[in-house]
């Protein structure tokens, strides 16, 4: 029986080692150095979503290309595959045993049983294919069963277990485990799993051996979660105390910790359960939720939108109001009692109202309901034509008429009128009798058939549309 030769690693990450043992040459004569590194052997990671290689280290490489980062937040089913190519003109009988890390404990990554199909040995040239197969378990070596549920250590090839085999010149042996995160691996400590191999040519009394090569993978998430569940007392209180409770530790792309977890983007949502929220962290290209609950299940549903140039803001102010919650967990109809209880200019700068006269202009406006906040975006719209009784307007294709009998219409002065709103897809001059009446800024009064007038009207959106009045339906108005 050869002796199997193994290095190990020692470090105090101990990890994963990955062996090649080789063995005696073809014949009687001398194995040269020139021989023996050209028995190349590679050593590389996939996974499941990068089925290209993404790490990968060879005995034949001119600088040092063994250390890797092993994001297992962006990498999903890792397989480590092992490669043995005789490159030189003759046949070289050899062993090979690659160990997995489950073998060297404690590592970050073990052998996947629930992949367990994945587990491969081959050689290249599978027309006349001569190696045996034999695994490694805990107290069973070279057992030329599988077991698939088993804790697989190594695997084998060569003769008849424990024998060598003739590797052809330019054929290889390939090999390859399934690979998951240790149970109770501690993300929030991450080290490497190295992969190590050796290829020992050996000619009677004499041996030669291969330099060795590493693949040192460090293995870690980008957002490490907390076990400990995500509570608060309100809303507010979980938004300003407790939104990044969930995140236990950040590490950036290198796999070195990052101080303070707001580096992450949180998001707070509402499930459908009252006091139950979903936050939302994200960073470094990775996004991860948690569950969080609160005492007080007040909550404020907000939208944001738009109020019309030149409106009236006290009137408008809590139309992002969309539904409320109150302490007990039971919907509330709106407004309630909700309070706007700030209001900020596109600088930051606290106001007292929103200012409709200035087009474009963004706000953050704040609604409070208990202990609940709100905050959402307002936009003033766009500004349209004033309404005059004489002169060319912006549209060069209509002139306004002068009406001086009619004492409803204010021509320099813009009115919030009651008028009925023109449907959409519909003509201006039909009877528009069943549409009720809604409030809306008249911009400009054109002349139309049967002795009707047409409005220009802006919409709460900013939009311009028109509606029928009739000169003898009395429209009141009211200033804004």
């Amino acid at each position: 029986m050869h002796n199997v030769v193994i290095w190990v690693l020692g470090i105090v990450t101990a990890v994963a080692i990955f062996a090649l043992i080789g063995v005696t040459s073809w014949d009687s004569q001398k194995v040269s150095a020139n021989v023996v590194n050209q028995v190349h052997t590679s050593i590389w990671l996939t996974a499941k979503n990068h089925p290209d290689e993404f790490a990968r280290t060879n005995s034949y490489d001119t600088k040092d290309n063994s250390s890797f980062n092993l994001d297992m937040d962006k990498y999903q089913d890792v397989t480590v595959h092992y490669q043995v190519t005789n490159q030189t003109d003759k046949p070289v009988q050899l062993e090979a045993i690659f160990a997995n890390p489950t073998a060297y404990s404690p590592s970050p990554l073990v052998y996947d049983s629930s992949r367990a199909s994945e587990v491969t040995a081959e050689q290249s040239d599978k027309t006349a294919p001569k190696f045996s197969v034999a695994y490694y378990y805990p107290k069973d070596d070279g057992n030329p069963t599988f077991f698939p549920d088993k804790k697989l250590l190594q695997t084998y090839m060569g003769g008849p277990f424990p024998s060598y085999q003739t590797l052809e010149a330019g054929e290889s042996l390939s090999m390859a485990v399934p690979l998951t995160v240790a149970e109770g691996y501690n993300f929030n400590m991450p080290v490497a799993s190295t992969s190590k191999d050796t290829v020992i040519l050996k000619q009677a009394t004499e041996a030669v051996y291969q330099n060795a090569i590493t693949l040192n993978a460090l293995t870690f998430r980008s957002i490490v979660l907390s076990d400990s569940p995500v509570k608060a007392a309100s809303y507010n209180d979980l938004i300003t105390n407790h939104e990044y409770d969930g995140i236990s530790s950040l590490f950036d792309a290198n796999g070195l910790p990052v101080t303070g977890n707001d580096h992450a983007k949180a998001a707070v949502e509402p499930t459908n359960t009252p006091g139950e929220y979903k936050i939302t962290y994200t960073f470094n290209g990775v996004t991860k939720s948690v569950t969080a609950t609160t005492d007080d299940k007040s909550y404020v549903n907000a939208k944001d939108f738009t109020v019309a140039y030149g409106s009236n803001w006290d009137s408008e102010k809590l139309n992002g109001i969309t539904g409320l919650t109150d302490a007990n967990g039971n919907k509330v109809t709106p407004p309630a009692d909700t309070t706007v209880t700030s209001i900020k200019d596109a600088k930051g700068q606290t106001v007292e109202k929103v200012d409709t006269s200035k087009a474009g202009a963004v706000y953050s406006v704040t609604y409070t309901y208990g202990k609940a906040s709100q905050t959402v975006k307002v936009t003033v719209g766009a500004q349209n034509n004033t309404p005059s009784n004489g002169g060319t307007t912006n549209d060069s294709t209509n002139t306004n008429n002068s009406n001086t009998s009619n004492n409803l219409w204010n021509p320099t002065t813009s009115l919030r009128q009651q008028v009925r709103e023109l449907p959409q897809n519909t003509q201006p001059l039909k009877d528009l009798s069943s549409t009720p009446p809604k409030a809306f800024i008249c911009t400009r009064m054109l002349t139309s058939r049967n002795h009707n007038r047409l409005l220009n009207i802006q919409r709460p959106s900013g939009l311009t549309d028109q509606c029928l009045w009739s000169l003898g339906m009395r429209v009141p108005t009211v200033a804004r």
